[in-house]
């Protein structure tokens, strides 16, 4: 086949049956029979890139081709990128390109032309004097222009090659991510609503599985209208638990429950679908990070800095005291745009909200807390000794802070559940574990390792038991009091921190009876006090990062 497609293989490209041939020429030939189909194709990839059926040839070709070859298709299509990247057969050629490259600095090569014929001039200086060309992004080159209207004119230039691609739907792509994203970092909030009309709604769900398409997601909830916000928050009708397991789908969710000032609206979309499965979302790696994000806005802890650094930052159009309007009567202000127009202010961030933070997680927390706290406290034994699970258990029982922890502030009447939670987390404490704890695997391993030598378990009750001293002391009298002498569990490895937080932050009574404990154990040695023991577990970094 090879040998009888030789010099005819731009012709037999564009054919239905043919192209299946030259693709298979591609796959199972030899290298020099790849090569030289490559060598034939090579000079009208743009063109054979549009047709129907040689842009399946075209995305072989990238995927088979030798890293070697790579620059070469790079310089091939980067000045066709703007054009191919709006046809619905040639995209998917530039994304499959897109994709073959690795680093920053190749890929942005690639998407260069997008930003205007002053980085192509750039380029070739930077050519002519044998230097080599610097990595191109969206800000350096608003950095690099003189004044205003050089900045504005590359941001009208990308918006004006973005909006096509919005327009048909070609969101699928991790180049129209990147690009989108970097557009929606610096254009006017006109730009930034041009693009909601074409992304709000179904075609969110397919932007938000790469990380540039998270952030554009992000941004576009943070920036967009009641009305929009509303499309993108139907689109996930049926998939919120699988875009909150998604490595990047869940900051969409993220940024939709700090910005959707429509509380009601968020508890219906999104709140009711993860309640029937709260536990095992609480166990999740990243789903778990939407229900720690109300109960520890924004906390390093949590959050690692990549999606930090993805949620738009907050800002209120309102002053802190002022509360928004009854729920669900969110006002549609479509003129309240920027009168400027794209890239009048590039970096200039919208209000995100009219309602106040506080007052948002306070109402989000009335009616995901009480279910969220049956959770936990029907499965304090999995999440006690779970990797994930165990940071959502402690932000649930801790009773310090105001009133009683967050979902308690929110929500007073939760005080019994809370109080229900904490004691079925003693409960727990005080299982003896499972003898067969070796034999087991992953977390049926973890579930039968008794709690005093589970690292996850002694790590979350040392935090409670030094977060409130009335949990310390119920810790004690109901898990550690009597297994603390020799032959006791808690007087060593990982248990011995749980006991020191006890001795640390429980009360006179709870700290007479573990020191006459410690003492019968033989721990107290070089006349330490039970105090003295304590301090060699508990100091004050323990106490700040609890």
């Amino acid at each position: 086949m090879a040998a009888k497609a030789k010099g005819r293989a731009r012709t037999l490209a564009t054919s239905h049956k043919a192209s299946r041939v030259l693709q298979s020429v591609l796959k199972h030939g030899t290298e020099a029979e790849a090569a030289a189909v490559r060598a034939e194709l090579f000079p009208d990839l743009p063109a054979l890139a549009k047709d129907p059926y040689a842009c399946h040839l075209v995305v072989r070709l990238i995927e088979g081709a030798p890293k070697p070859e790579l620059a070469r298709l790079v310089v091939a299509l980067r000045p066709h990128a703007p054009r191919l990247a709006r046809h619905p057969f040639a995209a998917p050629a530039l994304d499959a390109l897109y994709g073959r490259l690795a680093g920053a600095s190749p890929r942005a090569a690639l998407l260069s032309d997008f930003y205007g014929p002053s980085v192509a001039l750039a380029r070739n200086a930077a050519r002519a004097a044998g230097a080599a060309a610097a990595s191109v992004t969206l800000a350096g080159v608003l950095a690099s222009q003189s004044g205003p209207q050089g900045r504005q004119a590359v941001l009208q230039r990308l918006g004006a090659a973005l909006t096509p691609i919005l327009e048909k739907g070609l969101v699928s792509f991790a180049f129209v991510h990147r690009l989108l994203a970097e557009y929606l970092g610096c254009c006017g909030p006109q730009g930034v609503s041009d693009a909601a009309l074409s992304i709000a709604g179904p075609a969110l769900l397919r932007m938000i599985h790469t990380p540039d398409g998270a952030k554009a997601a992000s941004r576009l909830l943070a920036a967009t209208t009641a009305k929009e916000r509303k499309a993108c928050l139907k689109a996930l009708k049926g998939r919120v638990c699988d875009v909150a397991r998604d490595a990047c789908g869940h900051i969409a969710l993220l940024a939709a429950l700090e910005c959707v000032d429509d509380t009601a609206l968020l508890g219906k979309a999104v709140l009711d679908e993860m309640m029937p499965q709260l536990g095992a979302l609480a166990r999740h790696r990243t789903a778990r990070r939407l229900l720690l994000n109300l109960l520890a806005p924004r906390s390093p802890r949590y959050l690692p800095p990549d999606v930090l650094a993805a949620l738009p930052p907050l800002v209120a159009s309102r002053p802190e005291g002022e509360a928004e309007a009854e729920e669900g009567e969110e006002e549609e202000d479509e003129d309240d745009d920027d009168e400027h127009g794209v890239g009048a202010v590039p970096g200039a961030v919208a209000a995100t909200s009219k309602k106040p933070s506080a007052l948002r997680r306070a109402q989000l927390l009335q009616r995901l807390g009480p279910p969220l706290l049956a959770a936990c406290a029907a499965a304090a034994p999995a999440l006690l000794r779970h990797p994930h699970g165990c940071d959502v258990l402690f932000e649930c029982a801790r009773a310090g802070g105001e009133a009683g922890g967050p979902i308690v502030t929110a929500l007073p009447a939760a005080a019994a559940a809370a109080e229900a939670l904490r004691a079925a987390v003693v409960a727990a404490a005080a299982a003896a574990g499972g003898a067969e704890a070796e034999e087991g695997e992953g977390e049926a391993a973890a579930m039968a390792e008794p709690p005093h030598s589970s690292f996850h378990a002694t790590r979350t009750l040392r935090r409670l038991a030094l977060d409130s001293p009335a949990f310390a002391s119920a810790l004690w009298a109901g898990a550690l009091a009597g297994k603390v002498r020799a032959g006791g569990v808690w007087g060593q490895g990982h248990g011995a921190k749980v006991l020191a937080a006890c001795v640390a932050a429980g009360d006179e009574r709870a700290r007479a009876a573990a020191a006459a404990e410690l003492k019968a154990a033989g721990l107290l040695t070089g006349g330490k006090s039970a105090a003295e023991w304590a301090a060699a577990f508990v100091n004050s970094e323990a106490h700040e990062a609890a």
